[in-house]
């Protein structure tokens, strides 16, 4: 009996040493995966990204500067708070595969990759980065950057020719703002010193839905503002005062063919939001007979 258990623990032993190798061959290939960045597009890491500059042939150029880990600002051509999905698509480039890579001089004709002449250029902490075509067999995209053409995958080059609306957040207001004021024909709200003010008469758990419902408002997609958005169209005003140094945002609904918009013309987009928040967002009262 006593040599059995002598044995099972002598394997138990062995078995435990085995894991322990295991894992640790396991966590040590791990680590030299990431510190081996030559099969990689570069060895830039897209956290130290805090400059993007975009330019597109027939586009808009494009400027965005990173505020601070989570908020990035778009400042050309319009100033607007960014949204993080288009930005963290075109930093996350930088940590792509390099599936092929070839010297510039070895390319016979960078015409027909598209990378000459530029069509199409990042510039990410002002490294640049020319963005060509896709090749035809594998779709992945060709990029040239210091002299050398790659083949990545893309999942961000659609971006760079949609134009600022898609880096426009797509939340309506400034996450935690603080709303001060809402006016639409409907309702008019207005903080006082103690208590809400409104017109007409509402309960403070409905002024608190309405705040709600405003502060949480996220559209679908943005896209440019036409002139042809607005012609013959009746619009709603709204206007929003927040504490965000008496920040005041200025929009115009539009609702007809079960599409609901809010824009703003003072950046030239317009927000397409779900039609399920229009009762949220634009609840009719009666108004009192005055």
């Amino acid at each position: 009996m006593k040599n059995r258990m002598m044995a099972n623990l002598l394997i138990a032993c062995m078995i435990a040493g085995i894991t322990l190798y295991a894992s640790n061959a396991h966590r040590e290939k791990q680590e030299r995966l990431k510190k081996d960045t030559s099969q990689l597009l570069t060895d830039i890491s897209p956290d130290t990204i805090d400059t993007i500059h975009i330019v597109s042939k027939g586009h808009d150029n494009i400027e965005l500067i990173k505020i601070d880990k989570d908020n990035w600002k778009l400042v050309k051509p319009v100033e607007a708070r960014a949204d993080l999905t288009p930005i963290d698509r075109i930093t996350d480039m930088l940590a792509s595969k390099s599936f092929s890579k070839y010297d510039k001089s070895e390319i016979n004709s960078l015409e027909s990759l598209e990378l000459q002449p530029a069509k199409r250029a990042v510039r990410l902490n002002g490294k640049r980065f020319v963005v060509g075509g896709h090749d035809p067999i594998s779709n992945r995209l060709y990029v040239m950057h210091n002299n050398k053409v790659h083949l990545i995958e893309d999942e961000f080059s659609h971006f760079l020719i949609l134009g600022y609306p898609s880096f426009v957040k797509r939340l309506i207001l400034p996450a935690n703002t603080y709303i001060e004021a809402i006016q639409t024909p409907e309702y008019h709200i207005v903080k006082g010193n103690n208590s809400w003010h409104t017109d007409p008469e509402l309960s403070p758990e409905k002024v608190q839905q309405i705040f709600r419902s405003w502060s949480n408002a996220f559209s679908e997609r943005v896209s440019y503002l036409m002139v042809e958005d607005l012609k013959d169209q009746k619009t709603i005003p709204i206007q929003i005062i927040t504490s965000d140094s008496n920040k005041i945002f200025n929009l115009e609904a539009v609702i007809k063919d079960n599409q609901f918009w809010l824009c703003r013309k003072d950046i030239g987009v317009k927000y397409h939001m779900p039609m399920k928040l229009v009762d949220e967002l634009l609840p009719e009262f009666d108004q009192p007979n005055k």
